[in-house]
């Protein structure tokens, strides 16, 4: 913050001098009297820094953001103080919008089914063995940004790679894993690939991605369950 008569100041501080008024007849024998308008404390402004990134609006409720004391008569080499009743109380309050906002299948979780597949098929590492589906999902997206036309979004895959086969996600059963597609067959990567789209602002959109299993070893699998976990992204300009 900064208040007139000194440079920018970090906050929380005390007892920043504003000024002072030296005209003589500051006080009278017969009482107060302060002529025109003072010199102290009339000027000010402050900036606000956002710590965590956020969607929609966050409303600041009515809070005291300054106070200002005023001293009469102060002997020579001393201050005033911030004692007593403040002459002003500077409030702040207000709502900060964000730019816009997107989301990803409405912010719910996306569950996908591969079905049952023997064992025996997991026989090349990076193939989908026989008999293994695919599951072809459509993803809703809808951003919200203010702006006509198209927005520029890139949704982003993040998930532990099979160390195996770094190309597909880690699954619970070792030698098993998980690979994401676009629509056009090629690989998302696990760690932070994207997915580029352009969609219309304001609308319902659909991103289409593939999901499928692999061997990561190229040696068959202990029989039994294998699941696995991914988060998408969504980012936009």
């Amino acid at each position: 913050m900064q208040v007139k008569g000194s440079s920018p100041t970090a906050v929380p501080f005390e007892n920043v001098g504003t000024g002072g008024d030296t005209r003589w007849h500051i006080c009278d024998p017969g009482g107060q009297r302060l002529g025109g308008q003072g010199a102290s404390g009339n000027s000010g402004s402050f900036s606000l820094k956002i710590l965590q990134p956020f969607v929609g609006s966050v409303v600041i409720p009515s809070m005291a953001l300054a106070r200002l004391f005023e001293c009469y008569n102060i002997p020579a080499g001393d201050s005033c103080t911030t004692t007593g009743t403040p002459v002003l109380v500077y409030y702040l309050s207000g709502t900060i919008n964000s730019l816009g906002s997107c989301s990803v299948n409405a912010g719910e979780t996306i569950e996908v089914e591969l079905g049952d597949v023997f064992a025996a098929n997991f026989r090349v590492v990076g193939h989908k063995p026989l008999g293994a589906r695919t599951a072809e999902l459509a993803i809703p997206v809808r951003c919200n940004t203010g702006n006509a036309g198209l927005v520029n979004v890139n949704l982003s895959l993040t998930a532990t790679t099979d160390p195996s086969y770094p190309q597909a996600i880690k699954t619970s059963c070792p030698g098993v894993g998980v690979v994401v597609t676009d629509s056009q067959n090629n690989i998302i990567s696990p760690a932070g690939g994207t997915l580029p789209l352009s969609i219309p602002d304001d609308a319902d959109s659909i991103a289409r991605m593939n999901v499928y299993p692999v061997s990561t070893t190229g040696v068959p699998p202990e029989t039994g369950r294998f699941e696995a976990t991914a988060t998408v992204r969504i980012n936009f300009d």
